[in-house]
């Protein structure tokens, strides 16, 4: 699938369901300090431990979340779709 930018959270076609819940002042709100980036397969999203400020959604491509062990191995737990 190639994802083509939306310019609305509302109006997104694999957007998050409960986006239908909010008005439309709260889905401006969050259309108006929203970003899109793109990642490298490989490139890290977040780290393990740290905090999360932000909601992310994924629009297309494929995540795995794993563990990373004491010894530094990292086990893979899943593997996250859009």
């Amino acid at each position: 699938m190639d994802f083509k930018p939306c310019n609305s959270c509302g109006t997104c076609p694999v957007g998050w369901d409960n986006f239908k819940n909010l008005t439309e002042a709260q889905i401006k709100e969050i259309d108006e300090t929203r970003f899109e980036a793109r990642y490298r397969a490989g490139e890290m999203i977040f780290k393990q431990g740290t905090p999360t400020p932000n909601a992310v959604f994924m629009a297309d491509g494929l995540a795995k979340l794993y563990l990373e062990t004491e010894e530094g191995k990292r086990v893979i737990i899943a593997l996250i779709k859009p």
